[in-house]
Formats: C-alpha cells, sequence, structure tokens
C-alpha cells in the first residue's frame, strides 16, 4: 500500500512530470502500475528507458532503488539541467512493482523476523502438497522450459502463463510497435551481491 501511495503521491505532485496507469492485474487481482515520468508539454513520441522492479518477491532493493530515483528526478527537474533534459527528450517508464501478491508475502516474512526472505514467486499455485507460486522472472518466452509445479522456482505451466507477465509483456509489445529506441532493463537482486548479466575478466 506504501508503494502504490508514493507513486501517486509523485504523480499529484507533479502532474506535468508524472503519471501512473494500470496494465494489468497480478493473479489475486491487484493492479500493476505503470510510472511514467516525461515533460508532457514537449510533444511527440520520444526514446523510452524501461525499468521492471519487484518481479522477484524478495528483491526489495529494486523496488525502493526505482521509487529513489524517480523521486530524484523530479525534484531536481528545472534544478538539475542534466535530469531537465532527461524529461524533456526521454521517457521514463517504471513497473516499480511486477510482483504485488508475493510482495506481500516477502514482507511478511520480514516482518516476521524471519532470518531469510524466502518468497520469489506469485501466489498462483499448482503445487497439491505445499505453497509455491510461479516464478515471473522465468515465465517470459525467453529460454522458458517446463518444470515441476512443486518446483521453488517453478517457470508455470506455459509461456507467460501467469497474469502478471502476461500484463508485462502486452505492455512492452506495445511500446515495441513505436519508432523511437527502447531501452529495457530489469532491476534484480540476490542478498548483498552486485549482479552483473556479462561476464567479465577483472585482468
Amino acid at each position: 500500500d506504501s508503494i502504490v501511495q508514493s507513486l501517486q503521491t509523485l504523480e499529484s505532485d507533479y502532474p506535468e512530470l508524472a503519471q501512473i496507469s494500470t496494465i494489468g492485474n497480478s493473479w489475486e487481482g491487484q493492479p500493476i502500475y505503470v510510472l511514467a515520468l516525461t515533460n508532457l508539454a514537449t510533444n511527440g513520441q520520444k526514446p523510452s528507458l524501461v525499468l521492471v522492479s519487484g518481479l522477484r518477491a524478495n528483491a526489495f532493493a529494486p523496488v525502493e532503488l526505482s521509487l529513489r530515483f524517480a523521486e530524484r528526478l523530479l525534484a531536481d527537474y528545472g534544478d538539475n539541467s542534466s535530469n531537465g533534459w532527461l524529461l524533456d527528450q526521454f521517457e521514463v517508464q517504471m513497473i516499480v512493482l511486477a510482483n504485488p501478491d508475493g510482495r506481500a508475502i516477502a514482507e511478511e516474512q520480514a516482518l516476521d523476523g524471519s532470518e531469510y526472505v524466502t518468497w520469489q514467486n506469485n501466489t498462483h499455485n499448482s503445487c497439491s502438497s505445499e505453497d509455491v507460486g510461479g516464478r515471473l522472472n522465468q515465465n517470459f518466452a525467453f529460454n522458458w522450459q517446463e518444470s515441476n509445479e512443486c518446483d521453488p522456482a517453478y517457470a508455470g505451466s506455459s509461456v507467460e502463463s501467469e497474469p502478471e507477465t502476461q500484463a508485462i509483456a502486452t505492455y512492452l509489445e506495445g511500446l515495441a510497435s513505436q519508432l523511437e529506441p527502447i531501452l529495457l532493463l530489469n532491476l534484480d537482486s540476490y542478498q548483498n551481491e552486485i549482479l552483473s548479466p556479462y561476464l567479465s575478466n577483472p585482468t
């Protein structure tokens, strides 16, 4: 609730720079929001930076970082020339919380004082013996692989079987139909590590 309230506050405080919209719903029917940041006074289509966070429910830090990034961009507009140029020339599309149902379970684990916050999935459970849910970041079409429904990393019954991934994929397909270029980043975290999608040799 506090995350949604933060998005609504940004839209209310910066109506010419921030707009929120709903792209679909979670398994439990909670809205999945997009926060769009751009100077609405500048017309025409613009290149987009798309940031997705919170696909894995216990990845708390990327959600917080997305909100802080949005707040800083908006607060510095007009005072910081770089931020002003960014919002004048580009759109920043932010799916801040892609897995609201799973996030609620992960937050409960954290508030209960669990040593490890283990819940990563949504709440669409297909396993008869235990609560598992679906691993949303493995439910997209790219490299989807069939898995056991009781596997903690269950990838769903089929490609984009989960409503959350359906909503995100449909939204991204709509952006991809535009002529302007798009840079898509999925923000993720694991324990106290910094993750990079590329292998590098420090030597």
